[in-house]
């Protein structure tokens, strides 16, 4: 996990810049503000929030996050591209290519929170729900909630 990107932010930021990201996207993630499905990502998503500020809080204290010397694969090299790309700015393929890129690298929580993002924007998206199947029907997954999907995606 580079906290740099799960903030939003360049690995140039000042200690009021990530301080201002984290408690914004805290904000808008904290899982009191959602419900059933939505809740256990907001949650997933609030807990990964809160472990990048841990690590760049203190920016005194170096962290080597600097970008691997190895060449990206294009999905990684596509999900990077993403985060220059302000939240707001992003269209729903943009949040469902960095879900995909994220289930591929089998971050499920990053692409659970990720897909939540592109069925928030557009409820009418197949291949979103079919993503969202994926990331769902893994081993210990919910399987109502992978019931409810699929009877969702019988409907579109």
């Amino acid at each position: 996990m580079n906290p740099y990107e799960v903030l939003g932010i360049g690995p140039n930021a000042s200690a009021e810049e990530i301080k201002e990201a984290y408690h914004s996207l805290a904000k808008q993630w904290h899982p009191d503000h959602y419900q059933g499905h939505e809740h256990v990502a907001a949650e997933q998503r609030f807990r990964e929030l809160a472990a990048a500020f841990a690590k760049l809080k203190h920016k005194e204290h170096p962290i080597a996050l600097a970008p691997h010397s190895e060449t990206p694969t294009p999905e990684e090299a596509g999900a990077s591209a993403l985060h220059s790309v302000p939240p707001a700015a992003r269209t729903v393929d943009d949040w469902y290519a960095e879900a995909k890129a994220a289930f591929n690298a089998k971050d499920l929580p990053r692409a659970l929170s990720l897909i939540h993002y592109a069925l928030k924007m557009d409820t009418e998206r197949i291949e979103c729900y079919l993503l969202y199947v994926q990331i769902i029907d893994q081993p210990g997954g919910d399987v109502r909630k992978l019931i409810h999907t699929l009877e969702t995606i019988l409907h579109l």
